[in-house]
């Protein structure tokens, strides 16, 4: 027998002698919920009415509904209207992982999120995307001593797959923090939800600059070989902090914060004269924006991971 809170009874429509079910998340808390409740995951749905709507803003509704976690997006409108959506939302859907198109009528569009998001660890998301973003600016320096065009394309593709799984990230740890057995699943606190969220958008914007980064090195031509030497001092050593960082927010112990950050200083430096022997600012600029956002991910890990882990 268990004594709940009333108003917690009379909401979830329990009687005396119903059963429910106490479960133990990883963390330490029990969680207590009506025994055949349904996940939030398994019913969540919604509409979005393209009548009279820009594409864009309807594609816009379709991806927020994603974001938030409802799991059936149903698309509704006129016939004509709805055929001129129909474009859009298939560019749309592409962007977002586990989104699919299980029906379509000619007044309607049904989208459903066909992943468990029990099998899937935000540390996976997070690894992927910074193996992603790390390719991206080692490549871009690499491609441009070579001069191939080809790479740098590559690199600029790279981009969406970045953005989807940022998207799928945001999608799992808000349905985490809305559906406590899925938090308790995944075993996260809603300290490291917030901090999974945090340093995942430090990683899409990395994904950004080094964007950036390629758009910048099409349109010059090869580095000089004095140029590229001391390109790919920059790309090695901010490799190797990037990894730190990772390594550091994850939970390692084998190095302390200072040397995290003399590493960082000795990285800004082989930036700084990389810039003087260009002559120009722009890589460098974004060379730098690129260090700034690792060292984000590090000063995340030293301010909170003490009192978490």
């Amino acid at each position: 027998m268990v004594s709940l809170p009333k108003r917690w009874i009379v909401k979830n429509h329990l009687s005396r002698g119903d059963t429910v079910a106490i479960e133990e998340s990883r963390s330490g808390p029990l969680l207590v919920y009506p025994k055949d409740v349904t996940s939030l995951e398994e019913t969540s749905f919604h509409t979005v009415r393209a009548t009279g709507q820009d594409p864009q803003a309807v594609v816009r509704d379709v991806t927020a509904a994603y974001l938030l976690g409802y799991n059936v997006i149903n698309v509704v409108g006129d016939r004509a209207q709805l055929s001129r959506v129909k474009r859009y939302l298939r560019e749309s859907v592409h962007g977002l992982l586990g989104l699919e198109t299980v029906a379509e009528e000619q007044s309607s569009l049904t989208l459903q999120f066909i992943l468990d998001l029990n099998t899937i660890h935000p540390e996976k998301l997070y690894r992927r995307m910074n193996v992603l973003a790390r390719s991206m600016y080692v490549d871009c320096l690499e491609a441009a001593s070579e001069g191939d065009i080809t790479v740098l394309e590559d690199v600029l593709r790279r981009d969406e797959e970045i953005n989807r799984l940022f998207f799928l990230m945001v999608r799992l740890l808000r349905s985490a923090l809305t559906d406590a057995r899925i938090a308790s699943k995944l075993g996260l606190s809603s300290v490291q939800c917030l901090d999974y969220r945090l340093a995942s958008h430090h990683v899409e914007l990395l994904g950004d600059h080094s964007f950036a980064l390629a758009s910048i090195l099409k349109g010059l031509p090869p580095f000089p070989e004095r140029v590229a030497a001391k390109a790919r001092l920059v790309s090695e050593n901010l490799s190797s902090l990037h990894d730190m960082a990772n390594a550091y927010f994850l939970g390692s112990k084998e190095m302390d914060y200072s040397s995290f950050l003399n590493r960082a200083r000795d990285v800004e430096s082989l930036i700084s004269s990389l810039r003087s022997e260009m002559g120009s600012s722009a890589v460098a600029d974004r060379l730098e924006d690129i260090r700034r956002l690792i060292v984000d991910i590090g000063d995340l890990a030293e301010i909170l991971y003490p009192y978490v882990r």
